[in-house]
């Protein structure tokens, strides 16, 4: 099994900007998503989380883009619960262990599956502490991307930027909406 010593560094403003980021972004551009219940808007990105975890095993997708969505998608759910990203062990600390007992692509679909779990208790209104597991697969998924990327010696914040673009370009509204984004 791979070891991995520790998240790759990356400071708190960088955190904070990446977050900050990502909302403008969601609340811009992704309007019909940001407009839903804190619940549809979870089970949503557990359903992006979902369709990652197979396009690991299809051939036809990009692993780094997969990785990158990943990313995104756990900045969003960090921010839907208004979770401040940290970078140091102890944010870390529990999703270094389970990524070094089942892999990357183990361990991405394993916590996808606790994330839909979560999820689906809490349409059932189990007694279940679903935000911290949405919130612990969520790091779990984040500590492998970043670990992915710092393996692979990438820069993810760069790549985000410009995937994130190539997104806001769809709307009909990109101008408009980037000059409040850019702001």
């Amino acid at each position: 099994m791979e070891t991995f010593n520790k998240i790759p560094y990356i400071d708190s403003r960088s955190w904070e900007k990446l977050q900050i980021s990502q909302f403008k972004h969601d609340e811009l551009f992704h309007r019909e998503i940001a407009r839903l219940s804190v619940k549809d808007r979870l089970s949503h990105m557990a359903l992006h989380y979902s369709k990652y975890s197979g396009y690991l095993f299809l051939k036809n997708k990009k692993i780094e883009d997969i990785f990158l969505d990943i990313l995104i998608i756990s900045i969003s759910v960090m921010n839907i619960l208004n979770v401040k990203i940290e970078n140091n062990s102890i944010f870390f600390e529990k999703s270094i262990r389970n990524i070094e007992d089942y892999g990357l692509f183990e361990s991405i679909v394993i916590s996808s599956s606790r994330m839909s779990s979560a999820c689906e208790r809490m349409d059932h209104l189990e007694e279940w502490n679903f935000r911290d597991e949405i919130i612990e697969s969520s790091k779990d998924l984040l500590a492998i991307s970043l670990l992915f990327f710092e393996k692979r010696n990438i820069n993810f914040i760069n790549s985000i930027d410009n995937r994130l673009s190539n997104v806001r370009k769809k709307s009909i509204f990109f101008s408009f909406l980037n000059n409040i984004y850019e702001s």
